[in-house]
């Protein structure tokens, strides 16, 4: 395995680079999404306990244009760091930290049915960017109906949302929509631990606490980085991770929600715009020399318009940015 030269334009996903005879062995278009895993043990078990990584992440050859990588045919294991032998895979930093790989270390990799589809082209298009964080778990009382993530400031503007929006989470070929909430205390303290390990968590961990929290440093799980670029820690109540189908430090990724962006963008709107325009359209009713055709029409708009207010101001507190459990 070896790393990938930084993207020149950021990217909805991962990007791995293959050697084309790979590419064309395993029957991989560009922009195919494979999955990538990386087994890591615990060094406080006796019974040398294991944990699988896994994550997905979108395929290219190295003859294309954001590649930085050359081809070489006779070496399975090249030294040149810029060429790709037969037997490589060029990876990003975000799948090194995700599964915690080293350079030159063994990685397996699977083909898989998902493509980049029109949707994911035009999230992308849209700037909706992914954000990859570790799985911890969360306290029970945040359990409801609705699955709940709390998620640290830091990655909220990274993928430029509020707390209470709805987001996507994504592991493998799954998705679901949660509802995105503060860390309370004990969560920053473990969170600013696992970005800062040096630094001692704060107070003392109750049996409770320890049951639902996994330091990646016990599976060696370290960063080649620090700070703002090490995989964030994102706390999944039980209802989020089982739709998932995740554990503790299973990597997954983030995003805006596009259905939820819309209408809360669209509430926004009729609550500022819809008790101006409406007035407006009353008064254009009683212009004489208006059509019947036109009148009606017109009809039509101030009925629309009563609606989206009406709808705007009784879902209002749905789309109003606030902070629900967890903070």
């Amino acid at each position: 395995m070896k790393r990938t030269i930084v993207h020149e334009q950021p990217l909805a996903d991962s990007i791995v680079i293959l050697h084309p005879h790979n590419m064309k062995r395993l029957k991989i278009n560009t922009y195919d999404y494979i999955n990538l895993k990386n087994t890591v043990y615990s060094s406080h078990d006796v019974n040398n306990r294991s944990k699988e990584l896994e994550i997905s992440a979108r395929a290219i050859g190295n003859e294309h244009y954001l590649s930085r990588i050359l081809t070489e045919d006779g070496d399975e294991y090249p030294n040149d760091e810029s060429v790709l032998g037969k037997r490589e895979i060029a990876v990003d930093q975000i799948c090194r930290e995700a599964l915690a790989l080293k350079v030159g270390c063994e990685v397996t990799l699977s083909k898989t049915d998902r493509k980049y589809g029109i949707g994911e082209k035009l999230l992308t298009r849209l700037d909706y960017q992914k954000a990859v964080v570790r799985v911890q778990g969360n306290e029970s009382y945040f359990e409801r109906k609705t699955p709940v993530v709390c998620l640290c400031e830091e990655i909220m503007k990274a993928i430029d949302v509020d707390y209470g929006d709805n987001i996507e989470v994504e592991h493998m070929d799954k998705r679901i929509i949660v509802k995105c909430a503060k860390l309370t205390e004990n969560m920053k303290n473990f969170h600013d631990h696992v970005l800062s390990p040096s630094l001692k968590p704060k107070g003392q961990e109750t049996e409770k606490q320890q049951s639902y929290l996994l330091y990646p440093e016990d599976f060696g799980i370290e960063s080649e980085f620090s700070g703002a670029e090490m995989i964030h820690p994102v706390f999944m109540d039980r209802i989020a991770r089982d739709l998932l189908g995740v554990k503790a430090l299973d990597p997954v990724k983030i995003r805006k929600y596009f259905k939820w962006q819309v209408l809360k963008t669209v509430n926004k709107l009729g609550s500022v715009s819809a008790p101006f325009a409406i007035p407006v359209l009353i008064g254009f009713v009683g212009v004489q020399t208006v059509s019947d055709f036109w009148r009606n029409v017109d009809y039509v708009g101030i009925i629309l318009l009563a609606s989206w207010l009406t709808w705007s101001v009784a879902t209002s507190s749905t789309y109003r940015v606030s902070s629900p459990p967890g903070g």
